[in-house]
């Protein structure tokens, strides 16, 4: 890889992409606020927390695909149902 260029890659941020989401999903993103390091926090307690705020049961929310971001401190959620989303 060269740096002759500047861009994502030579800022070492080439493998920090994100998995594909399928495309006929709806993809919602959150962005924390209020201080939550996303980094620091559990995945499991934070999806049961996201979960539960949206008032959805587990049969509903297993179908749901969620990608931490640490770097830029977001989440991306990936569900099929439009119910969920609106969650």
């Amino acid at each position: 890889m060269s740096c002759a260029r500047p861009g994502w890659q030579c800022r070492g941020l080439y493998h920090l992409r994100l998995p594909r989401l399928p495309t006929d999903q709806i993809k919602v993103i959150m962005r924390p606020r209020g201080g939550m390091n996303e980094a620091r926090v559990d995945h499991v307690v934070l999806a049961r927390a996201i979960t539960m705020v949206a008032a959805l049961t587990e049969q509903q929310a297993e179908e749901d695909t969620m990608c931490p971001n640490k770097m830029q401190n977001i989440l991306i959620i990936s569900t099929q149902h439009q119910s969920n989303a609106a969650a």
